[in-house]
């Protein structure tokens, strides 16, 4: 279903003085398409912030919802529904759209765009791509001739059912030169395949034996490494006790006579102690020039 691209007059911060063209849209109709909802486009936000979405319409009327925008560095969604606002307004002959954000001192929210949407079920799998500029030379508060430019796509499961083998393929957008490509890692929990497994069985060491798991069978086999392809950075926590950046990769680690060492490629070594019994567990990070995640 297509989406209408909605222009937003002001942005503001309650303390802000600003003055309202409430008839700036002329009288645009937003429920073309069966369209019944906003959804809101958020690159990044370092706090949870209130956002009151005002929407002026024909007759001096107004409809006002107020959201909560969590705090988040990667690009969010927010959907508003228009059955949530209140007022007298309509989203039928609509002359202007308002945002105020309320935040504490600090907040910083930046905001990609703010159009109509469809509350109907979304497609099973479904991608976006967004863009974010990372330097606006000019200072016109848009992408321009000569602007860097970040896309970025994610790809939404939407379903309780893993969908193994998705590709996603889009043309480079229009006027655009790609330089480098990176996608992020995800990493992915990691042990034995159930709380009855055995000894030989993944993560599954025997008692008082020394544990050996290669880089074939290790951390990362499991894990989305992205491209470039991430490595693992630091493990710790857990039976290790302290941060997660306590130990390097390549290094080893001592806990109650226990013995761990995690290596950049996923491989690690345990070597428990002669009466040790039951589960041993830490968290890891893996990274790469697009983004760091960390997982047990």
């Amino acid at each position: 279903m297509a989406l209408a691209t909605l222009l937003v007059l002001c942005l503001v911060f309650p303390a802000s003085a600003v003055t309202i063209a409430t008839t700036g849209l002329g009288s645009l109709n937003l429920t073309t398409g069966s369209q019944d909802a906003f959804l809101l486009g958020v690159n990044s936000c370092n706090q949870s912030v209130n956002v009151t979405i005002t929407v002026y319409s024909s007759g001096a009327t107004t409809k006002t919802a107020t959201i909560v925008v969590p705090a988040g560095t990667t690009p969010n969604y927010v959907q508003i529904p228009f059955s949530t606002f209140t007022g007298t307004g309509n989203f039928t002959s609509v002359g202007a759209i308002q945002l105020v954000v309320n935040s504490s001192p600090g907040a910083s929210l930046v905001l990609d765009f703010l159009r109509t949407s469809s509350t109907a079920s979304p497609p099973l799998v479904e991608a976006t791509l967004t863009d974010v500029v990372l330097v606006d030379n000019d200072g016109n508060g848009k992408a321009s001739a000569g602007d860097p430019l970040r896309y970025i796509v994610r790809i939404n499961n939407n379903d309780v059912v893993a969908k193994p083998g998705v590709n996603f393929s889009a043309p480079t957008p229009a006027n655009t030169t790609l330089g480098a490509v990176s996608t992020t890692p995800i990493a992915r929990n990691d042990g034995p395949p159930s709380a009855s497994s055995t000894p030989g069985q993944a993560f599954h060491g025997s008692f008082n034996t020394t544990l050996n798991i290669p880089a074939a069978a290790g951390l990362l086999t499991n894990d989305f490494v992205g491209s470039p392809a991430a490595l693992v950075t630091f493990f710790g926590g857990g039976s290790l006790g302290g941060p997660i950046t306590d130990n390097a990769a390549g290094t080893s680690a001592a806990a109650s006579g226990n013995t761990l060492t995690v290596n950049a490629d996923g491989s690690l070594t345990f070597v428990p102690s002669s009466t040790f019994v039951g589960n041993f567990t830490f968290s890891y990070r893996i990274a790469n020039s697009g983004a760091v995640r960390t997982l047990r």
